[in-house]
């Protein structure tokens, strides 16, 4: 059986708009105005921002923090942004070799875009070592786009972080702790930092001079017990001592930590999106 078209009105009227579109379009274009398109346009600079890619640093500052760690402090080529909490790449020449590691980002978002970022680096592999030993202000670095994704994500967490750190892994919560204080982040903030000694510990004084009515330290110390200090190692005792109803766990440091703490947090039932860990936490990576 053959198809027969029905002619529809609507059909036809489509078929007058087409045939006025090329008049039309030379109207609209002839009332266009003659001035020159601009150069560069608001959210081409604003991705510029957000997305930098790599760039030249020049270190103005470095700061001895412990025995181990030390913070390097980069004035940037161009202003750019970052959440508290992600890492970037940091890459020179070494020798012959192009060399570049990623480390966590330890000052606030703001300072960013001022064109400042410092990085918090401990002495344990071939890099880093470089760092430690022979980085000088004035030298001139490569830094590339932050990354990472343990970072506060209001949609999914919740309003209270309970944030475990080990060692340098202070470094991602140091730079929340400060988001937190100038406004740029909204969430609670209580820290449990573990480390060996009390000279171990990294930005004592800084985060002290932080603690608020959302920002809250606790010092843990496992080889000595001091006054002011918790003693042992972090686990379910300490996680109820200092906080309760729901909350979101993230967690930077050692391997071993992080053993332990899995079986600590067994004991909260905790669903899987409330517990993160950073992957690029300190250890023996250069072989």
């Amino acid at each position: 059986m053959a198809y027969k078209f029905k002619k529809q009105i609507f059909g036809f009227m489509d078929l007058l708009r087409f045939k006025k579109l090329v008049p039309n379009r030379r109207e609209k274009l002839a009332a266009g105005s003659a001035k020159s398109l601009p150069v560069t346009y608001r959210v081409n600079e604003t991705a510029k921002i957000l997305h930098p890619g790599f760039q030249r640093a020049k270190l103005v500052e470095v700061i001895l923090n412990t025995s181990d760690t030390k913070t390097y402090i980069f004035a940037c080529e161009r202003p750019f942004y970052f959440r508290a909490g992600q890492y970037l790449t940091l890459g020179c020449k070494v020798g012959n070799s192009y060399v570049s590691r990623p480390y966590a980002i330890s000052s606030a978002p703001k300072a960013a875009l001022e064109r400042k970022v410092a990085l918090t680096v401990k002495k344990c592999g071939f890099f880093s070592g470089y760092l430690f030993d022979h980085a000088k202000t004035g030298d001139e670095f490569t830094i590339g786009d932050p990354s990472g994704e343990f970072c506060f994500e209001p949609l999914k967490d919740s309003k209270n972080v309970l944030a475990l750190a080990g060692g340098s892994g202070i470094t991602p919560f140091y730079s929340m702790a400060q988001s937190i204080a100038d406004g740029t982040s909204d969430f609670s903030l209580t820290i449990l930092y573990g480390a060996k000694t009390e000279e171990d510990l990294i930005f004592k004084a800084e985060l002290d001079a932080l603690v608020s009515d959302k920002i809250k330290v606790v010092y843990v110390l496992s080889n000595e017990e001091k006054e002011g200090y918790e003693h042992g190692f972090i686990g379910e005792e300490l996680i109820r001592k200092y906080t309760s109803g729901d909350f979101t766990v993230m967690m930077c440091g050692p391997q071993a930590m992080y053993a332990f703490a899995d079986k600590e947090l067994k004991a909260f039932n905790l669903p899987l999106r409330r517990i993160k860990k950073e992957a690029n936490c300190v250890g023996v990576r250069d072989v």
